[in-house]
Formats: structure tokens, C-alpha cells, sequence
């Protein structure tokens, strides 16, 4: 009987061992899975005019029958930033002062700036471009004129509207050419819709 005992008490230990070397090895050999989640959140920057462009069109001898003066610079550039990640649109316009006069007596009474095939370029951006004008006219003392503009869902991101040298002009009929050195304020304005 204690035999007996023994028996099926070291069967009992056995099946025991078994079962939990079983169990180890079964654990080992499952993998065990969680999840965590990444995260990232924006708020809005802001709508500006990061660089607008300085128009010189140089020194010249009066000579009674030229009336168009081209731009000194290679380029001319606007460049407008949108991180407000709405892509409401927006839209530059210029106005052109009237003229002053240093070094003269009479200031230009007439004169018209004209840009023509200016280039929009994305820094760092992909967005569908924003839409400049041309002819842009600006005449001195005058309206207000549309530049460019971007739409609903465009321009997001920063734009350089680049105009190249030989598509800017200023236009001063001789009449109106006074000697002296002759300067008008370009404003520059960015409104937040198109």
C-alpha cells in the first residue's frame, strides 16, 4: 500500500512537472502585443509680408524723347508667408505715392509703374500657386491695384512672386521729367481673403 502510495504520488509529481515545464515553454515561445498611440498637434501662425520689393530705376540725362526707364536690379520679389493652416486665401495689393523731389525744385507730376509676368515660387511648399497679376499698373498718386492673389486652398505656405528686370518699367513723359532725384512710397498691403 505505501508503495502504492509512492506510486502514484510520483505519477502525481510527474503529470505536475510536465504540465508546468509545458506551460513555461508555451509562454516562452507566445508573443505579447500593446499599443500606444503618437501624437502631434498644430495651432494656427500667422498671414505676412515677409519682403516686399524696392523699385530703382537708376539716373538719367534728360534727352526730350525717352519716357521708359527700366528697373537697376536683376529681380524684383514680394514674398508672402500663410501658416495659418486654414487656407482661406489672401491677396497683396500696391498703391503708389505721389513723387517728392530732393536736390530739384519741382516734383514728377505724372508716372506709371508697370510690372508684367511676375513668377510665384514656393519655399518649402507644394500648394497650388497663388495667381499673379499682369500688367499690374501702379500710377503715381493713384488707386490701389491687385498683385496677387491666392484662392480658397492655395498659397498655403511661403511664396516668393518674383518679376524679372526686363518687366519692370516706370514710364515718365518728358514733360513731367524734372531734374532732381525723384522718390514715391510703394505700400505694400496683404489682406486676408482673396
Amino acid at each position: 500500500m505505501k508503495q502504492r502510495r509512492k506510486i502514484v504520488l510520483t505519477t502525481i509529481l510527474t503529470v505536475i512537472m510536465v504540465l508546468a515545464f509545458a506551460s513555461v515553454a508555451m509562454a516562452a515561445g507566445t508573443a505579447d502585443t500593446d499599443t500606444s498611440n503618437a501624437s502631434i498637434q498644430f495651432t494656427a501662425g500667422n498671414l505676412e509680408l515677409k519682403a516686399v520689393p524696392a523699385l530703382d530705376f537708376g539716373q538719367h540725362a534728360i534727352d526730350n524723347a525717352t519716357v521708359d526707364f527700366g528697373m537697376t536690379t536683376d529681380t524684383a520679389t514680394l514674398q508672402v508667408a500663410d501658416a495659418r493652416g486654414s487656407g482661406a486665401g489672401w491677396k497683396v495689393t500696391a498703391q503708389l505715392g505721389a513723387f517728392s523731389v530732393a536736390n530739384g525744385t519741382t516734383p514728377i507730376g505724372s508716372a506709371t509703374i508697370t510690372l508684367t509676368n511676375g513668377a510665384p515660387a514656393g519655399v518649402g511648399t507644394t500648394d497650388t500657386a497663388p495667381v499673379v497679376s499682369t500688367p499690374i499698373t501702379l500710377a503715381a498718386n493713384g488707386a490701389s491695384t491687385q498683385v496677387v492673389s491666392a484662392a480658397l486652398n492655395s498659397g498655403r505656405g511661403t511664396w516668393n512672386m518674383v518679376w524679372q528686370k526686363a518687366n519692370a518699367s516706370i514710364n515718365i513723359p518728358v514733360a513731367s521729367q524734372q531734374i532732381g532725384e525723384h522718390t514715391a512710397t510703394l505700400t505694400w498691403t496683404l489682406e486676408d481673403s482673396p
